[in-house]
Order: C-alpha cells, then sequence, then structure tokens
C-alpha cells in the first residue's frame, strides 16, 4: 500500500531506488566484488571523449567488459585491454576484450609495454583507490606521445550529496557520490589537483547534470554568501552528478634544489588553507611561506614579507591564497627560471601565465594554467619573453642582492604589468615558464571598482608603453582600457 502510494507520489524516484536496488542484489548474488569494478550500464558521455585516432586502450575496472565491447564497435581494428580484480568478471571479460589482467591495481602493474597506449580509461574507478597519484603516476608512462587518460568522477558537491550531509543520513548508492566502497571523494577542485599532482593536465570535457529543485538552490543561499562563493558557479556545479575529464602528461621536472620564499597577502583562512597552504611542495622544510594580514597593497605585502623573512633565499615568489601548487611545481618553475636566464639573460620577474607580442606587434596570451575550471594552454614554446604577466603567481630572482619593485599606488591589480616594466628597465627580462598551478579563484569574473582604480594608475603612469595588454584588459594608445 504505502509503495504505491509513494509511486504515485514520486514515481521518478521509485524507479530509480528499485532499479539501484535490483542491481545491488545481483552484484551481491553473483558474488561481484564492485571494487575496481565499473557499472556495466555504458557511459556514453565517457565513451565520446575516446578519440577516433585511440586505437591501444585500457579499460582499468573493465568488469565484464561491457565498455570495452563498445569501444571495439567503434573502430574495427580497436585494441581494447582490460585490468580487472574480480576473478568471476575477469574471466567474462576475456570472452570479449584482446586482453585482461586480473590484478590489483593498488599492488600489481600490468605487463603493458611503456609508450603503447593511445588512451587509458578510469570509469568511476579513481574514487574507489587509496592511492590514485600513485596509480596515474604508474599509468603515464604507459601513454605514447599524445595519449590521453579519461575518466569519469562521481561530484561529491552534488545537491544530493550536499543534502544527505547536511541531513546527516548518508544514502549510499552503488552510482553516485556516496558509493559504498568509495575511499576518495572529489569535487571539482579536488579532480583537477590530483592530476595535477601526478603529473597530468586535466580538463573537463563533459559532465552528467541533474537539475536542483529551485527551493533548495533558494536555500544554498545564505551558506554561499556566507562562504564567500560565486553563487552561479556553485550552482552550476551542484547540478553536477559526474564530471568527465580528459588529462594529458605534462613532461616531468627535473629535481633541483634551493628554497624559495613565498609571500602571500591572506585575507581568507579557508581558501588559504585550502589551496596554497595544502600544496605538496609546502609540506617540508625545504622553502619558506610567509603569510601577510592586513596590508592595503600587494607592494606592502611584498615588503612586509621580506621583512619578516627569516631565510635569504635566492628566489621570492608573490602568489595568491587561492592557488594549489602540485607536486613538482617549485621544480618546474626553478629550471624554467634557468633555462630563460640561458637563453634571454638575467631575469627580474617570472610568471605561469601572461602576454607577450608576436613579430606582427599583436598581443597574444602564453602559458598554461588551470584557472578555476578551465585548462588553460596556448601551445607556445616555453620559456617565452612577456609584457605583462598574470598576477597569479609572481617569481623575483635576487640579481645583485634585491628583486624587482612593486609600485604601491596598484594596489592589489597590474602590479604583474608594472614589474614586467620594470624589469626591463633594469635591462632584465621578464618571461613566462612551464610551471602549471591551479587558481582555484571562487569570485566572479568581473573586474571591479579596485581594479579600474588600478589601471587608471598604471595608465597614468605607462602610458608611454601604450598600446598594451594585460592577460585580460587592452590598452589602446591613449590609455583607453576594453577586456579582451
Amino acid at each position: 500500500m504505502e509503495v504505491k502510494l509513494a509511486q504515485k507520489l514520486c514515481p521518478e524516484l521509485i524507479g530509480s531506488f528499485c532499479h539501484r536496488l535490483r542491481k545491488r542484489r545481483a552484484s551481491l548474488s553473483n558474488g561481484d566484488n564492485p571494487v575496481l569494478s565499473h557499472s556495466e550500464d555504458i557511459n556514453e558521455h565517457l565513451l565520446r571523449q575516446v578519440r577516433p585516432e585511440d586505437r591501444v586502450v585500457l579499460d582499468v575496472g573493465c568488469g565484464h567488459g561491457s565498455f570495452g565491447q563498445a569501444l571495439k564497435r567503434q573502430r574495427y581494428d580497436r585494441i581494447v585491454l582490460g585490468i580487472e580484480s574480480n576473478p568471476q568478471a575477469a574471466a567474462v571479460a576475456r570472452g570479449v576484450l584482446d586482453a585482461v589482467f586480473e590484478l590489483d591495481i593498488e599492488g600489481d602493474v600490468p605487463q603493458i609495454a611503456p609508450a603503447s597506449l593511445d588512451c587509458i580509461i578510469f570509469d568511476a574507478i579513481l574514487q574507489q583507490i587509496q592511492q590514485p597519484v600513485e596509480i596515474l603516476r604508474r599509468m603515464k608512462s604507459l601513454l605514447r606521445p599524445g595519449g590521453r587518460v579519461i575518466c569519469s568522477m562521481p561530484n561529491v558537491q552534488h545537491f544530493n550529496a550536499l543534502a544527505s550531509i547536511v541531513a546527516g543520513d548518508f544514502q549510499y548508492q552503488l552510482q553516485g557520490p556516496l558509493e559504498p566502497n568509495q575511499k576518495r571523494f572529489f569535487g571539482a577542485a579536488n579532480i583537477q589537483k590530483l592530476f595535477l599532482d601526478a603529473g597530468f593536465l586535466p580538463g573537463f570535457t563533459d559532465a552528467i547534470r541533474t537539475q536542483m529543485p529551485e527551493d533548495l538552490a533558494m536555500a544554498f543561499m545564505p551558506l554561499i554568501e556566507q562562504l564567500g562563493l560565486n553563487p552561479s558557479a556553485f550552482i552550476d556545479k551542484t547540478t553536477i552528478s559526474q564530471y568527465i575529464c580528459a588529462a594529458s602528461p605534462a613532461p616531468d621536472a627535473a629535481a633541483t634544489t634551493g628554497g624559495i620564499t613565498f609571500i602571500v597577502a591572506a585575507t581568507n583562512a579557508r581558501q588559504l588553507e585550502s589551496n596554497l597552504l595544502s600544496s605538496p611542495i609546502l609540506q617540508n622544510a625545504r622553502h619558506e611561506i610567509v603569510p601577510v594580514v592586513g596590508t592595503s597593497s600587494a607592494a606592502e605585502a611584498l615588503h612586509t614579507g621580506l621583512s619578516q623573512s627569516a631565510r635569504k633565499n635566492n628566489l621570492v615568489v608573490m602568489v595568491h591564497e587561492d592557488v594549489y601548487l602540485p607536486t613538482g611545481w617549485d621544480d618546474r618553475l626553478i629550471s624554467g627560471i634557468a633555462e630563460a636566464e640561458r637563453k634571454f639573460g638575467p631575469v627580474g620577474v617570472a610568471g605561469v601565465f601572461g602576454v607577450t607580442r608576436s613579430q606582427s606587434g599583436s598581443f597574444e596570451r602564453v602559458g598554461t594554467i588551470v584557472d578555476r575550471n578551465t585548462l588553460l594552454v596556448t601551445g607556445h614554446q616555453l620559456p617565452i619573453s612577456a609584457i605583462s604577466l598574470d598576477e597569479v603567481v609572481l617569481a623575483f630572482p635576487v640579481q645583485n642582492g634585491s628583486i624587482v619593485g612593486i609600485d604601491d599606488s596598484l594596489g592589489f591589480h597590474m602590479y604583474g604589468s608594472e614589474s614586467c616594466l620594470a624589469a626591463w628597465e633594469a635591462d632584465q627580462v621578464a618571461v613566462v615558464v612551464d610551471a602549471p598551478c591551479f587558481h582555484n579563484s571562487e569570485a566572479g569574473g568581473e573586474l571591479g571598482e579596485d581594479f579600474q582604480q588600478s589601471a587608471f594608475a598604471f595608465a597614468a603612469k605607462r602610458l608611454d608603453a601604450f598600446p598594451y595588454a594585460t592577460t585580460c584588459v587592452e590598452f589602446s594608445g591613449d590609455g583607453q582600457a576594453r577586456s579582451w
């Protein structure tokens, strides 16, 4: 009686529950181990990410081989390999795939030749692995040049998961952000940090969404305001039940020596703790980090940080508190600056994203960075000389006992551009180096009044350098600014 009534009131909810219940019972009756076995339902969103040229594919956690069969139907000569820890599922998969390795991916390595795969697939698998970074690092060597990892990842920020957390009643499901065998939980930021730490450049290529009830969205608004989040970005993320991500290997960085002094103008303790202070490279004593509170400009923060520094490092980095510096980032930065000095001469300031002027005189953005949920890769050969640098990360090598200064009148904007021009005036160079990081900004993309004031101050001081461009604004010869 109650079930019939519930079906009338909410047939979609009951139907979904019954479907999951049948799958759960079938899984238990077959003795399946759901760990490292994805659902036999074909994830069409993920399937579409496999390129026609991807001939040799590895499906990690292949289950009974259904996804691999779909891959082989796309291309008659495609070779699909599988990894499966469950003996029964592996036996079935061997009948449809070209080869299946029956092993525990966390403890064993498949006998696959290095640089032999075009694509490695993790369909809702990485969250079931205790050390996913290590697994991805090991798998990286199996990819050919141009090869990719593609994956689907349940989103713990989905509104159903958030509602369960608020209610204190977690509803675990075989598929979804709260799975019975889940060892890790991922939101958008966690996914991007994971791949960067493993030596990949990640980009979201698709998402599986469900519409959030309007009254629930309105109920979240006071919390969004309290946390200082961007409302539209928050609502967008909470409608995503599963992210689809493609990641390309980044070149490995050679080990370097020497410490870095990091200076950060700290205004948001939660952002600082979740991003910069959580960066793997700052978890040991090699580098120094100096948070500065209560300053009115980037120049004041830099000067205060230098006065509070207890070390005499030869490299000072001014960095935003919402930046995550992944494993190996310090080696990439130091190596990149050294290469730039061999190529261009003494470096006054370096960044990871900026603007260069082409031979034709046009402005071009240059660099590689994960900005919010977007991977920005311009494709230029790095390092490259720059006329402007984004302030998200600015590295100042100590040259002749000092570093390039920042103008106090610019506040917290435009000082990346000012430092570039100051470097060139001192017969030093400004460069963009290949050191990707994650800018996990929660603010909107609008340029506020404080930016306009900084832009006016910069234009008044540097009109002789115009026309000019930053990563977000282009100035005409008479100082007029427009977004580009």
